[in-house]
């Protein structure tokens, strides 16, 4: 892709909102906001916002038969981010 996009898939987007309502639920009682940032893949807008909303419905649309291992880029990030993070959140 020449401008760089995620290419994140709607199983993708699912499985991100499983991911937040699981941590929503352990820190804030469940508590999420979600916010639409726009795209330009009209086709894929649509199949990922529902599958972010059937997700929060708790109707999911996708469900992994095995559990996928996050890639080494995506560990770093998220140590980063946790580093980042842990003075305002304590450990997460």
């Amino acid at each position: 892709d020449p401008l760089g996009g995620m290419k994140v898939t709607e199983g993708g987007y699912a499985t991100m909102t499983r991911i937040l309502l699981d941590i929503a639920e352990k820190h804030c009682g469940g508590k999420v906001l979600c916010a639409l940032e726009g795209g330009y893949d009209l086709s894929g807008l649509v199949m990922s916002v529902k599958a972010m909303i059937m997700e929060l419905k708790g109707t999911s649309m996708y469900r992994p038969d095995k559990k996928i291992s996050p890639s080494d880029e995506i560990k770093t990030t998220v140590d980063q981010a946790r580093k980042a993070l842990s003075p305002y959140w304590g450990d997460f």
